[in-house]
């Protein structure tokens, strides 16, 4: 059975979540392109998080591949770098140069 997603929600909850810009509504985290990541982060622990800020039926409907598209989108978009952990475990997630 087809899931939906609203992949742009789930972009600008995810982009919240990297930039620690969680107090602020939505369309002002979406417009703010000089936010960047603060620091790095675990796309395990991002994933993790990013399910108790969805709705209730974007979570349930949310898979780890989604939620690495989104990643993977906003990492084109806001220039971030993706770099493996040795042990291929998770991902870490840092601001590119």
């Amino acid at each position: 059975m087809a899931k939906v997603m609203d992949m742009k929600r789930l972009k600008n909850t995810m982009w919240s979540l990297l930039t620690d810009c969680l107090d602020k509504p939505l369309k002002e985290a979406e417009g703010a392109e000089t936010m960047q990541v603060s620091g790095e982060k675990a796309f395990s622990q991002t994933t993790r998080t990013l399910l108790q800020r969805l709705p209730h039926t974007m979570a349930q409907n949310m898979s780890v591949p989604l939620a690495f598209v989104a990643l993977l989108h906003l990492a084109n978009e806001k220039n971030l770098e993706l770099v493996k952990v040795d042990d291929m475990s998770d991902i870490v997630i840092k601001q590119g140069r």
